[in-house]
C-alpha cells in the first residue's frame, strides 16, 4: 500500500482563493457600511488574521462567498423595490 491520503480529506483554500474570499467579503462589508471606506484594509487585516487561524477548507471559503454574493443581491433588490415602491407613491400624489 502506498502513503496516499484518505479519499475523504478535504482540500484546504489556496492563498490565491482565500485573497479573492477577503476581496469579496471587503467589497460586501464596505456596502453594508460594517466597514469604513477610508480605511477598509485596518478592519480587512483583523477579519484576516481572524480567518487565518481557522485554516479555512476550499468548501468553507465557497460558503462565505456565497453569504456575500447573497448579501449583495439581497441589498440590490430591497434597493430595486424601494426605488420602484417610491416611483409608485410619487406617481400616485
Amino acid at each position: 500500500m502506498r502513503n496516499e491520503p484518505p479519499a475523504h480529506t478535504l482540500r484546504l483554500a489556496s492563498r490565491r482563493d482565500l485573497d479573492s474570499m477577503y476581496e469579496t467579503l471587503k467589497t460586501t462589508l464596505l456596502k453594508i457600511d460594517y466597514i469604513k471606506p477610508d480605511n477598509p484594509d485596518y478592519w480587512m487585516n483583523k477579519i484576516r488574521a481572524f480567518g487565518n487561524h481557522m485554516k479555512l477548507r476550499a468548501r468553507e471559503m465557497h460558503i462565505i462567498r456565497g453569504i456575500c454574493r447573497q448579501i449583495d443581491w439581497y441589498g440590490e433588490k430591497r434597493y430595486r423595490d424601494g426605488v420602484r415602491d417610491n416611483k409608485r407613491l410619487t406617481d400616485a400624489r
